[in-house]
């Protein structure tokens, strides 16, 4: 370390006590005097006394046109270096660095790329410089450093010309570079420019964006040992930002198998056909392409599964249902290694950017949901802290709960939302996304989804009338209204319509088919079907591994394609199909999987439900069915009893025609009350010798 003595010493015996004479001869006249004002005043703080070198430091730093921070630097410098660390070495530096041969850059390029952490730079600047002083000291070519056949001198600073940390730097690749080689190929395609895109010159139901998300929320359900998350499948239309009812489920807890229940690819396949059954496709040049990912969110294909019609994938399937007019569309997939040569990939996932509308969505989304209790953070390490101990909490509380009585079980308050509400308040999130209007869509004012509006001049504020009424207006009031809006511009507006408002103005178009629910059949895999026998009481039972713990009891009228309804017997074999998202309908094919028509499910109803009613309409129509060959064999010994009936009627009330009340009322008063019993009809019917032949008798 090198330091002055209190006494006043020239600035040229500091030069001539550390050997540096022929090194300021060979500075130009610029350095020369750079060094000697930064000697200066480092000599002053050196001399200065205890509390004065704030002083000097501001005052320097002021005359000189420099920060306080880089006299305080000069004076570091010279205490490690000498006088030789306060030379501008910036010209020598840049011809050094001009002068350092590519390899030499490329070298340190490479040493930083293969530095795992951020802060690299600085460890490859360490290592060179070992590396450096290990050549200077031993000569052994072994350290020799790429670009130089002799070890280069030192610059004056401990490193050679060109060796700075600024130069290292300098030499590291670009962000891209560095996210490609520490990161992969998904950090390093954030990088990269965006393609701009618009939804402008698209039409309704080209484009349908799906997507799986896992909600923010955590939610408490009686039944489970745990607080669980709720996962869902979306669909968003392009064109309108329109979001289409989702499939919203738990991520529940397999205690058996130790596992996660998550989202499936065949929860998947339904949600799709349900969204073409309900919201449609085109069906003219332009058709439907519906855009899924690489993971959870896309549909099967398979050479070892096939359809009834004997297709591989659900995307030949549904383009041959449709004639062409939907098709399917992967997002960009990541799994490949940086260069083919590393061999090593990564898990495989899609290109946000590929369907950036709907992830974006999804940041809307959870945005709404965010006055929900029970909220996880965006990730575990953003996650509140209270969450293991409110988890604890409600791990105990639904332990205890089982050995509860109903009544009091019910009345347990949570933490978190139950299902139920979960689902109620998802839905009214979603109804609100759908409704907005404080939004700045894309290309939103040119697809004309925007309504022209104006107001009086002494209207409140936020008070708007359509056009419509300004049209209706009186002609005078009309040209008042006119020369208000003219004299200011505040009084005329175009408000956007919400993403509901848009999608209702495309409802008629007819280029949009919708797919018939029963063409499912055509879509799934033989596999997915389920062999089913009708049983005894004419009832059909299905269980579901994606709806636990529940068996599904289906009725035996079945509604054939053309509308028909006819009844499965016990014994009939059958395939069904049945769909997790609407499990009350179910598809029926024989054996050979030949459609043969849908199902209702028998679900508990309340005393008020009108779908009770319907309940007992459906096992009355049955019953009257299976009656109809008893009713049958039958009939002809009900004729006979009506006709029985029928003749005692009329002899009946023959025979109280012709006595007169007070004659029958005096029989019955002179009759003995112990008189054998005499049939009254026997006396009404006529003797044997009265009867003309024996086709007149009706019991013969």
């Amino acid at each position: 370390m090198q330091t002055l003595s209190a006494a006043p010493v020239s600035l040229l015996d500091i030069v001539v006590k550390q050997g540096g004479l022929n090194e300021i001869a060979a500075l130009t006249p610029g350095q020369k005097s750079d060094l000697f004002a930064k000697l200066g005043v480092v000599q002053q703080l050196l001399a200065a006394g205890h509390g004065a070198k704030g002083a000097i430091v501001t005052a320097s730093a002021k005359r000189m046109s420099v920060s306080p921070a880089a006299i305080n630097l000069w004076l570091k410098l010279f205490n490690s270096h000498g006088f030789r660390g306060l030379i501008d070495g910036r010209r020598a530096a840049a011809k050094g660095r001009a002068m350092l041969p590519d390899i030499t850059r490329n070298w340190i390029c490479d040493l930083i790329l293969r530095a795992q952490r951020s802060d690299g730079v600085l460890e490859v600047h360490r290592q060179v410089m070992d590396q450096w002083r290990l050549w200077k000291r031993t000569g052994d070519p072994q350290w020799q450093i790429p670009g130089f056949t002799k070890c280069p001198p030192d610059a004056g600073k401990g490193f050679p010309a060109g060796f700075s940390y600024e130069t290292f730097r300098k030499c590291q690749p670009t962000a891209y570079q560095s996210k490609l080689a520490h990161q992969g190929t998904v950090a390093a395609y954030r990088t990269l420019p965006s393609i701009m895109s618009t939804r402008v010159g698209s039409r309704y139901l080209e484009t349908i964006f799906f997507d799986d998300q896992k909600y923010d929320v955590q939610i408490r359900v009686p039944g489970f040992d745990r607080p669980m998350v709720p996962l869902g499948f979306n669909a968003l239309e392009r064109l309108t930002t329109f979001p289409f009812s989702p499939h919203i489920r738990l991520r529940w807890f397999d205690t058996e198998e130790k596992i996660h229940r998550s989202l499936t690819q065949k929860e998947f396949v339904w949600y799709v056909i349900q969204i073409l059954c309900t919201e449609g496709y085109r069906t003219d040049d332009v058709g439907t392409t519906l855009v899924q990912e690489h993971g959870t969110a896309k549909a099967w294909s398979n050479q070892e599964l096939k359809t009834p019609d004997g297709y591989h994938s659900f995307e030949q399937a549904i383009n041959s249902l449709t004639a062409g007019c939907v098709r399917m569309d992967d997002s960009g997939l990541f799994n490949k290694p940086a260069f083919a040569e590393l061999l090593y990939g990564p898990s495989s996932s899609g290109n946000p950017r590929f369907k950036a509308p709907i992830e974006s969505f999804f940041h809307v989304v959870r945005n709404y949901m965010l006055p929900m209790i029970g909220q996880t953070g965006r990730n575990v390490d953003e996650a509140p802290e209270e969450n293991y101990g409110i988890d604890q909490y409600e791990r105990r509380m639904l332990k205890a709960a089982k050995d509860l009585p109903e009544s009091i079980r019910d009345g347990i308050i949570s933490n978190y939302l139950t299902g139920v509400e979960f689902c109620h308040m998802a839905g009214l999130a979603y109804d609100a996304l759908a409704n907005r209007t404080d939004h700045a869509l894309e290309g939103w004012a040119e697809c004309n989804f925007v309504e022209p509006v104006w107001r009086w001049e002494h209207d409140e504020p936020g008070v708007w009338h359509n056009r419509a009424k300004l049209a209706n207006l009186p002609r005078h009031l009309r040209e008042v209204a006119l020369h208000e809006q003219s004299q200011n511009k505040l009084l005329t507006n175009c408000l956007p319509w919400s993403p509901a408002v848009a999608r209702a103005s495309f409802l008629r178009d007819p280029a949009i088919a919708k797919l018939a629910f029963t063409d499912a059949i055509h879509l799934l895999p033989t596999s997915w079907a389920k062999p089913v026998t009708v049983r005894d009481r004419h009832e059909i039972h299905i269980t579901e591994e994606l709806l636990p713990g529940e068996t599904l009891i289906f009725l035996p009228e079945l509604t054939t394609p053309r509308g028909r309804t006819e009844y499965l017997q016990p014994g009939d074999e059958l395939m069904v199909y049945l769909n997790p998202l609407m499990p009350d309908t179910l598809l029926v094919c024989d054996r050979n999987f030949a459609f043969l028509g849908t199902l209702t499910r028998n679900v508990r109803c309340g005393k008020n439900n009108n779908q009770l009613e319907e309940m007992y309409t459906q096992r009355a129509r049955l019953q009257g069915h299976m009656e109809a060959p008893v009713k049958r064999a039958m009939q002809p010994v009900a004729d006979r009893r009506a006709a029985v009936a029928d003749l005692n009627r009329d002899l009946i009330k023959q025979a109280r025609d012709v006595t007169p009340p007070a004659a029958a009322h005096a029989i019955k008063q002179a009759r003995p009350s112990r008189a054998p019993y005499v049939d009254p009809l026997a006396t009404a019917l006529p003797a044997a010798g009265e009867v003309d032949s024996l086709e007149a008798d009706p019991f013969i």
